[in-house]
């Protein structure tokens, strides 16, 4: 996703219902305009914020602090437009207000980052950041919590940083994305603390204890454990840090089956601080087969302390992802066709066993093939949970999303992002809503869930389809301020408050 250097966001004034509002949004796209007369409750707004595309900027993903705050962090070699906007590298972290309408602070990091790929919130309020190190490997940074300066950087071995977690006693953990390790660094970025006797934790099929650990859990309790010893193949969510102090992979890796082929195969780890597995589980409803599983994401749910999991389902299902009783959309008995389509769980980090797992994807209208129907592709990102409990993820789809009764967009015009919301337990849909507009594509990125409903990041790309036309909102109380951008690529962020249709 491509993005120009930052401009103010908007703050909304109350005005007339009369009135016709000009604001400023980010980047070069111009001014959005909105109709007050549209706007019954200033905590119903939708905000849809544009961002003109640039080579070589990014935003990449977006968390919220305990007291509201939402940070965001990417790429902006650009010029720099912002109050307060110092000196530094194009690597950035930005703070926003908890409604997302202004930005309140952004930090450049310092130039040895090329990019900020993720963030983590530590337990003393200070804010880690991890990304790409100039020249290879991974920079892992440590903020002040108001984003005044870095208080240290530390460099750790990787490819793009996959995730970042602070450990009860403010120790970082981060891992890559394809490269097998996760490397835990000291509260005071000093040094690494080897996990036992060694500086890194090998996460992949050349470390013994989880190879076995993971082909035992399949049943093959004797017979030769094989397995790529190279890189995680389909990607790796990374780890979070529980906390009781242990720590939780989730990944895919590339792994010879007994008396079969290779395939990529879904592996959730539980460790401590000295490397010892505690749990080892594959996440499917049987042996591994021909399916593949590919990339993984993994966030905490912040009330429970369960394990928020994301992936793609791809093959022909002879085998899936577990789909717990009552789920939302399963497709063990009608499902068929070598396509993607997405996976969420919540799961138990107590043993790794799924207590609520479903499928989400959009039918693919027509007649049944051998008893069967075809399915769209749809692609998660990492989950997040409101204070109730309920899950929303963002992502894309290529194709028509069954959207719910107060959806902000019900109809496809491109390539479509999409913003949806589940119960806790996963069996029903309480929100769905395309993100779509004519002439580009779209996908949402990352997603937090705030007390007045999910906010998202993402990117849209130009299409096939012209002239560039984006739609208004078919629900009632919402806003559209998403003008036109004025590049091929660029990024948004988006508000989408559960006001007018929570129940």
């Amino acid at each position: 996703m491509k993005l120009c250097a930052f401009a103010l966001l908007l703050t909304l004034p109350a005005l007339p219902q009369d009135e016709e509002v000009h604001v400023n949004i980010l980047g070069k796209a111009g001014a959005g305009k909105f109709s007050q007369a549209n706007i019954t409750v200033e905590s119903n707004k939708v905000l849809q914020a544009a961002f003109a595309g640039a080579p070589g900027n990014s935003i990449e993903t977006i968390i919220r602090s305990a007291d509201g705050s939402i940070y965001i962090a990417g790429s902006s070699p650009g010029p720099t437009r912002l109050p307060g906007d110092g000196p530094g590298g194009s690597a950035f972290v930005a703070k926003f207000s908890p409604d997302m309408r202004k930005l309140e602070r952004m930090l450049r990091l310092p130039p040895a980052f090329l990019t900020a790929t993720c963030l983590a919130v530590a337990p003393d309020g200070t804010v880690v950041v991890a990304g790409e190190r100039q020249g290879g490997d991974l920079n892992v940074a440590r903020l002040s919590a108001g984003l005044e300066n870095a208080v240290w950087t530390k460099s750790a071995t990787g490819d793009k940083a996959a995730s970042v977690a602070v450990a009860p006693d403010n120790s970082v953990v981060v891992c890559p994305w394809e490269k097998p390790f996760v490397s835990r660094i000291s509260a005071d970025g000093s040094n690494l603390i080897p996990f036992g006797n060694k500086d890194t934790f090998r996460t992949d099929a050349g470390n013994p204890d989880i190879l076995k650990a993971w082909w035992e859990g399949c049943g093959y309790v004797s017979a030769g454990y094989k397995g790529d010893a190279r890189y995680h193949r389909g990607g790796s969510a990374g780890v979070v840090a529980l906390s009781d102090g242990t720590f939780v992979l989730f990944t895919t890796n590339f792994l010879t089956h007994p008396g079969g082929g290779p395939d990529f195969d879904p592996m959730l780890l539980k460790f401590d601080g000295e490397g010892k597995i505690l749990w080892c589980t594959n996440l499917l409803d049987g042996l591994p087969a021909e399916s593949d599983q590919k990339q993984p994401h993994m966030a905490v749910d912040p009330h429970t302390g369960d394990l928020l999991l994301a992936a793609i389902q791809h093959g022909h299902f002879a085998h899936n992802l577990i789909a717990t009783q009552n789920a939302f959309l399963t497709p063990h008995a009608w499902f068929t066709g070598n396509i993607m389509i997405g996976w969420i769980a919540r799961v138990d980090p107590a043993n790794g066993k799924p207590k609520a797992a479903t499928f989400y994807f959009p039918e693919m209208p027509g007649p049944l093939v051998a008893g069967k129907r075809k399915a769209n592709s749809l692609f998660p990102q990492t989950p997040a949970t409101d204070d109730a409990g309920n899950i929303y993820i963002t992502g894309g789809t290529a194709w028509k999303l069954e959207t719910t009764l107060h959806a902000f967009q019900s109809e496809p015009l491109g390539g479509c992002g999409f913003v949806s919301g589940f119960t806790p337990d996963l069996t029903r849909l309480i929100y769905a809503s395309l993100i779509t507009s004519k002439g580009y594509n779209f996908a949402g990125r990352a997603i937090i869930a705030t007390p007045g409903g999910p906010g998202i990041i993402g990117s849209y790309e130009q299409g096939k389809t012209a002239p560039f036309e984006f739609v208004t909102a078919n629900a009632d109380a919402t806003n559209f301020l998403l003008p036109a951008p004025n590049g091929a690529r660029g990024g948004f962020i988006g508000y989408y408050p559960s006001g007018p249709w929570k129940d």
